[in-house]
């Protein structure tokens, strides 16, 4: 286990384009870190920066104290689990799992004992005499995870490690991988693009745009508090009313309408709140605060809930009202919106 520290790195091919930068991050020891971000936001360049596979242009990765920027990829005693599997498909499931062994040397006796040891934990035991050929999905990104943790590695690298599976699959396997980590007390840093993913599973989330951070905190505090439009479109949010002035005491206008907040905000340049959190009332007279009227132009039947979009004054909004039946088209109602869920926003 380590304490990882990220200080300002920064990744520039040609001099001019920044595919990072100023990018800072603490994971303490055992914890387990995503980044969270869409494709080439960064969180794989980062990964791969702090694995010794790329070169950063500036700034300093720090392991325990010690600045390892000079220390080569084979010194530092990462595990890694790609996005590949990257299984050698000459070697059996035993053999895999033991390569990371044999390049450090270990005895062949104690090797024997740790691989014994991880394949029994990971559920691969019976099936050590296979080639990656003759296993699912499933089994290969276990025998990648093995193959990663019976190093005893210092931190555990994941990279998208499930996006080659199919729904089911991965939700069984972040619950596996969720449950090894805690029984290694091992520190992780799992990169991925999926946000459900990301949030069941770890203890904060550092959610990236354009090689910039854009929010680090824990699952709960993004969900409920997002940092910026950017963030909150990311993890769900759909509605967003923009803000044409700050008023006193958490209140902002728009066009002719007032809205106010429970959060407390110096600046603000949006409003947003989620599909589920909008109140529908059968009125067609004109809101009050927190009130907006509109029409109904669409619905979705989505099992549990409706989903309606309702045209405003002030765009399309999505609803989401748990109910037996369905409203009209057509029909006008009154949108509310809760103060303890209208939360303001910066671009």
């Amino acid at each position: 286990m380590a304490n990882l520290k990220v200080e300002n790195l920064a990744k520039s091919y040609d001099g001019k384009t920044n595919i990072l930068e100023n990018v800072s991050f603490d994971v303490a020891d055992g914890e387990f870190v995503s980044i969270l971000g869409p494709s080439g936001c960064g969180k794989t360049t980062t990964l791969r920066i702090i694995a010794g596979l790329l070169e950063q242009t500036g700034g300093r990765v720090i392991v325990d104290g010690e600045d390892i920027n000079n220390v080569p990829v084979y010194k530092r005693s990462f595990g890694m689990v790609f996005q590949s599997y990257a299984l050698f498909p000459h070697m059996t499931v035993f053999d895999n799992v033991a390569f990371g062994l044999k390049m450090r040397k270990t005895t062949s006796s104690e090797a024997k004992k740790r691989v014994t040891e991880i394949l029994k934990t990971t559920g691969l035991n019976d099936l050590a005499d296979r080639y990656p050929a003759e296993l699912s999905g499933g089994q290969q990104q276990r025998v990648s995870l093995a193959r990663g943790l019976v190093i005893q590695p210092r931190i555990l690298l994941m990279d998208e490690p499930l996006s080659n599976l199919d729904a089911k699959l991965r939700i069984q396997m972040r619950e596996e991988i969720r449950n090894l980590q805690q029984k290694f007390k091992i520190t992780v840093l799992f990169v991925t693009h999926d946000q459900e993913e990301c949030f069941a599973i770890s203890d904060k989330v550092l959610v990236m745009k354009n090689g910039r951070v854009e929010q680090f905190a824990t699952p709960q505090k993004i969900y409920h508090q997002p940092a910026t439009k950017y963030v909150a479109q990311f993890i769900g949010y759909e509605n967003f009313i923009e803000v044409d002035e700050k008023l006193a005491n958490n209140r902002f206008k728009t066009k002719n309408f007032e809205f106010t907040t429970l959060e407390e905000s110096t600046e603000a340049n949006f409003l947003t709140i989620r599909p589920e959190n909008i109140s529908l009332i059968a009125d067609d007279q004109t809101g009050n605060q927190n009130e907006l009227p509109g029409k109904i132009i669409s619905a979705e039947y989505l099992g549990r809930d409706y989903r309606y979009q309702i045209k405003t004054d002030l765009g399309v909004f999505r609803v989401d009202e748990a109910s037996k039946f369905q409203r009209g088209f057509g029909e006008k109602v009154l949108l509310s919106f809760p103060d303890k869920y209208l939360l303001p926003l910066k671009n």
